[in-house]
């Protein structure tokens, strides 16, 4: 079963971590690897709406658009033949609540296709603990986020005042951030990548986007790698999306820079706004089950699934006024 995380829970009154997860992976059993018998793994660190996943499992979807592309990872390290990407596992991490519902479904319908994806919905981070989440919204559908570590005293929560460089960026910033699970991403490799059982030559790529947060887990795998030179190949290749280079984060790239890690700086944000639905429910016993993430689209829709009356639209109450459009907008699809 899914894991449940707690918003309002007190992160004070335990260190240890629920951690929310959907997809391919609340299937395995608990004492095996998560990424056991995948012989090519991704690393979705800071998905969003999972896009990349999307690119990765339905390529033909997403012609490749730049010089520089997460693509060009893949064929180095997964091969050309891009049937054989389908065969790869895909984990994500993503704290943003806004996305939960969208990688929910992604993770479902991929992984009933058998293309094993499975999306963390908590951040990836240096340590495991709580934090809270503050979205800055730049649109509906964009948004930087600071995480910021919660403190505690005499048993209650409370988050670190957001930084004056932070709180200058925009006036979209929250006041009130939530509280989210931050799980260590050196941890989840040696655990649950590093030790699968899979056949023939592997591989496993890393991309990192999450806002700042990257120095935090290049700082961790320095550390690691020099008591235990070994993790230096956990991963074969990193792609980072560097934020605030200065003081400290620049004296952590610089010794990153100096390391034996593969990596190189990538910002792939081609098809940020999804311009594709996702595919259809394979298995439904609900024949007027109304199926809007199969019909609708990020690009023309917006975050639709974010609108108010969504879930009473998706299981079909056409007692509403938004159950009626979005049959209308299903039965156009179809073309009937």
């Amino acid at each position: 079963a899914n894991a449940v995380y707690d918003a309002n829970s007190n992160p004070c009154e335990s260190d240890a971590i629920t951690l929310p997860m959907v997809g391919y992976g609340s299937g395995i059993r608990s004492d095996r690897p998560l990424a056991d018998g995948c012989q090519f793994v991704y690393l979705d660190v800071g998905g969003n709406v999972g896009i990349q996943t999307r690119k990765l499992f339905q390529s033909e979807l997403y012609p490749l658009n730049l010089d520089v592309s997460i693509y060009h990872a893949w064929e180095r390290f997964f091969g050309r033949d891009r049937r054989l990407w389908k065969e790869a596992c895909v984990f994500g991490f993503e704290p943003n609540p806004g996305h939960a519902a969208r990688l929910r479904e992604l993770s479902k319908r991929y992984t009933e296709r058998g293309w094993r994806t499975t999306y963390f919905l908590a951040a990836a981070g240096d340590r495991n603990y709580t934090a809270s989440f503050m979205p800055r919204v730049v649109n509906d559908l964009e948004a930087a986020a600071a995480i910021n570590d919660v403190k505690c005293k005499e048993g209650q929560a409370f988050s670190y005042e957001q930084p004056p460089e932070e709180r200058a960026q925009g006036p979209g910033m929250k006041p009130n951030g939530t509280n989210v699970p931050v799980y260590d991403l050196v941890e989840f490799i040696r655990r649950h990548v590093q030790p699968r059982r899979f056949d023939g030559k592997g591989a496993v790529v890393a991309k990192l986007d999450i806002e700042g947060a990257e120095y935090k887990i290049m700082k961790s795998l320095l550390d690691i790698s020099k008591k235990d030179p070994s993790s230096i190949k956990m991963v074969d290749h990193y792609l980072v999306e560097l934020h605030k280079i200065h003081g400290g984060n620049a004296e952590i790239l610089k010794l990153w820079n100096a390391s034996q890690f593969s990596w190189q700086t990538m910002d792939d944000e081609s098809y940020g706004i999804d311009p594709h639905p996702l595919p259809p429910l394979l298995h439904t016993t609900n024949s007027s089950h109304i199926d809007p993430w199969s019909t609708m689209n990020i690009k023309k829709d917006g975050a639709f699934w974010r609108q108010p009356g969504f879930h009473a639209k998706q299981h079909g109450d056409r007692n509403t006024r938004g159950g009626n459009g979005m049959a209308r907008h299903q039965q156009a699809n179809r073309g009937s």
